[in-house]
């Protein structure tokens, strides 16, 4: 336990990093521009792009358990499998992309309905740019899965920081005297680097180059699976669009100042869970490869207390921190009612977050055992729930209808995969096929 909670460690150390520079950005930015019309077309744009860069990486879904699968028969077919994979993920980006600018209006037109003509002219300006990145960020997540699954992950997450490097640079660099294009820019430039980073690293360091390779004998069932569990995932990450639906016809910066607040707990977040749930994830699919239950069930403990705990501490100083830190470093550019209700919006948000930080790991072995129905009936669940619950309660509480519909939401995905949990690893009991009492296997450690 304290090897693996020690790793976890080291790679939190890392995203504490590319969080700061995170947060680094979003202060430079609410101090260049505020809470405005930009910002809230930036923003929405931004997670639109994100939106579609998923959909095109879907593929990457259930890569680590095909490949740790394939790899166990034949270590040459599981490259073969990575380079069509890639292919086809490069493929779908490009068509992504081109998607994406012709249905953007018209979607945030009914996304968003309360925006106006000139937001939905700077989203228009802002997506065209962040678009040119979007076949780089899709095929990142498919490498890096493949650097997660040869439990490499020091490289994947230094590279994280690149992104939020840049971005920091650029707004320093450029100001509002370029506007809002130019930080966008950053954005697509800094995916293609990236990309091209993560080629040069997985040649040098697994000997595994691109080659033109169009398809594999077990894309067919990875693609259904896949787009299943994408399709739970995308359902859920559909949160942020909901927000923007119901928060659109508030006064202009509104948006901005919910997705404020909720990025500062999803920061810390990310800083106290990110790394070891990928670490779960990784370890947990090659133990299903293995039809390791016992090893599952011991590591879903671990779990469970390395995501919720440091999570729950982090939670609480910045309950006490939060409010003078605002003041510190935007109080210059937001009011006091505006930090008030980006703390409001970050308070509203711990019951939300503190129940995926216990759900998370059930979730994940649901993903190991390629349950990829149950996920995308979960997450459709999920998303009626939330948008029905947010426009429900928005007369009465206006803003904050937002976090009690995801708190809401999300209690019931906890008990859909609780239940779920259980009954798979309780069922598979201590005893493998054919009565053989099955023995745990020592998990591999990350590099």
């Amino acid at each position: 336990m304290r090897n693996l909670l020690g790793g976890a460690l080291r790679y939190n150390l890392i995203t504490a990093l590319q969080i700061a520079l995170a947060a680094t950005f979003q202060v430079l930015l609410a101090r260049v521009f505020g809470a405005s019309f930009l910002t809230d077309a930036y923003l929405v744009s931004l997670l639109f792009v994100t939106f579609v860069a998923t959909i095109a990486s879907a593929l990457a879904e259930l890569f680590t358990q095909y490949y740790h699968q394939i790899k166990v028969e034949s270590p040459a077919e599981a490259v073969r499998f990575y380079q069509a994979v890639l292919n086809i993920t490069l493929g779908a980006g490009l068509a992504s992309s081109a998607a994406a600018l012709s249905i953007a209006t018209p979607l945030v037109r009914l996304l968003a309905p309360g925006f106006g003509a000139e937001q939905l002219e700077t989203f228009r300006a802002v997506l065209s740019v962040l678009t040119l990145g979007v076949t780089g960020s899709a095929a990142i997540r498919v490498n890096s899965t493949l650097l997660r699954a040869e439990m490499r992950f020091l490289p994947t997450y230094l590279l994280g920081l690149l992104a939020p490097a840049l971005n920091v640079i650029t707004i320093l660099v450029c100001g509002a005297d370029y506007g809002i294009l130019a930080i966008a820019g950053a954005g697509a430039a800094s995916a293609m680097l990236r990309f091209a980073i993560q080629q040069a690293y997985i040649a040098r360091a697994l000997k595994i180059r691109w080659a033109p390779v169009p398809w594999h004998p077990r894309l067919t069932n990875l693609v259904v699976n896949s787009v299943l569990l994408r399709l739970g995932h995308q359902l859920w990450d559909f949160r942020d669009m909901v927000a923007t639906n119901v928060l659109s016809v508030f006064p202009g910066g509104t948006v901005t100042l919910y997705f404020y607040g909720a990025r500062v707990i999803s920061m810390a977040f990310s800083v106290t869970s990110a790394a070891w749930l990928e670490m779960f994830l990784s370890m947990t699919s090659s133990m299903a490869s293995r039809n390791d239950f016992p090893g599952m069930r011991a590591l879903l403990r671990r779990s469970l207390l390395a995501s919720a705990v440091p999570f729950a501490a982090a939670l609480v100083a910045l309950a006490v921190l939060l409010p003078e830190l605002l003041a510190l470093f935007v109080g210059a550019r937001l009011s006091a009612s505006e930090r008030a209700t980006i703390y409001g919006v970050f308070l509203a948000l711990i019951p939300f977050y503190l129940i995926v930080s216990i759900e998370s790991p059930w979730a994940t072995i649901a993903i190991a055992l390629g349950q990829s129905l149950r996920v995308a009936v979960i997450g459709a669940a999920f998303i009626v729930v939330c948008w029905s619950a947010a426009v429900w309660l928005r007369p009465a509480l206006g803003l904050y209808a937002i976090p009690a519909a995801l708190a809401a939401a999300q209690a019931h995905n906890l008990l859909w995969y609780w239940t779920n949990g259980r009954r798979v690893l309780q069922r598979a009991g201590d005893v493998g096929p054919g009565g053989a009492a099955r023995t745990r296997t020592p998990e591999p450690w990350p590099r």
